[in-house]
């Protein structure tokens, strides 16, 4: 059976290989393993160190190693050209939305240089990545603005495992309070930011929405830490209408013209939802907390009725009349 030829790309992935695990090769025995020639071994290396891979040539010696640096050994032999292709659609993505961590200025950070590896790793195998970036195109909607370096430095904080000091003023009553914070997970939950975390001035858990962040400084002390199952308990009932345990539930009907457009939607994950004979779509929805959700319904007006329960619709009838009463 004939071997099958190696492409640029291949030879990259295979040469990886190789050299992985401290390894070390000569040019004529990578020249045998890859089964090409001198010139092209010289290329395959060439190509390598376009894309990041951390190759050094020991000229006294005559071998070729990967460099002995921890934080340059993801092992590219993980990633199909398929897998990069995905990684940059969700950078791109990542890059329209207004997130503070990938857009763009005067100086350019760690995963901007990590996107244009990625660009290197496909121009391989799919041409110029430019052309495919350009077709992806993300709308944000309603989001609110995260200065970058408050972004940034969380992210700081949770991969050192460090804690917070930050001036932040609360919401709904403008307070401004200083905080030692230790932080425990970062959440995107409707196109905005969240953070986790144990705030050591409550003694409790505690989330802060990063808007709202005024001064923060990453200390040195090491951050607190907290069990799966008291993050767990938290989280449960803390976002919306995923959170707590579910002591009721909705009931809507949407017309069928609505129809259309919510019976394609997840609301919940343990929703059912029934398309009727006339087009109409009824919907049942768990909930623990009715405050997120009325909202969520009285964005439909008049294209939906609250069926059940019987105190959920009493209430979205009196913010209805309450929101005529301004007219």
């Amino acid at each position: 059976m004939a071997k099958k030829k190696m492409d640029r790309l291949d030879r990259v992935v295979a040469m990886q290989k190789l050299l992985l695990g401290g390894k070390t090769r000569s040019p004529k025995e990578l020249q045998e393993a890859l089964g090409c020639s001198r010139f092209t071994v010289y290329r395959c290396v060439e190509d390598a160190q376009k894309i990041g891979m951390p190759i050094e040539y020991d000229k006294a010696e005559n071998l070729y190693r990967l460099e002995k640096d921890e934080m340059t050994q993801m092992p590219y032999v993980w990633f199909t050209p398929a897998d990069v292709v995905a990684m940059i659609a969700l950078l791109q993505a990542f890059k329209e939305i207004p997130f503070g961590i990938l857009e763009e200025g005067e100086k350019k950070d760690g995963l901007d240089s990590f996107r244009k590896k990625l660009q290197s790793f496909i121009q391989f195998k799919k041409g110029k990545s430019g052309e495919f970036l350009a077709k992806i195109k993300v709308i944000p909607h309603a989001f609110r603005r995260v200065p970058p370096a408050s972004l940034t430095l969380v992210c700081s904080a949770l991969s050192e495992k460090k804690r917070i000091k930050m001036k932040y003023r609360e919401r709904q009553e403008g307070r401004e309070t200083e905080r030692e914070i230790s932080p425990i997970q970062l959440v995107r939950y409707r196109d905005n930011w969240y953070l986790d975390a144990f705030c050591h001035r409550s003694n409790d858990l505690r989330i802060f929405s990063l808007d709202r962040i005024l001064e923060a400084e990453l200390l040195d002390t090491a951050a607190r830490s907290v069990s799966e199952t008291e993050l767990r308990t938290f989280v449960g009932r803390s976002y919306g209408i995923f959170a707590g345990v579910p002591t009721e539930t909705a009931v809507l009907k949407f017309t069928p013209n609505m129809a259309k457009w919510v019976s394609g939607e997840e609301w919940h994950p343990d929703q059912e939802g029934t398309v009727n004979p006339d087009g109409s779509y009824t919907l049942k929805i768990p909930y623990a907390d009715i405050r997120e959700l009325i909202l969520d319904i009285l964005r439909y007006g008049d294209e939906v009725e609250v069926l059940g329960p019987p105190a959920l619709k009493t209430e979205v009838k009196r913010r209805l009349r309450r929101a005529l009463g301004q007219y």
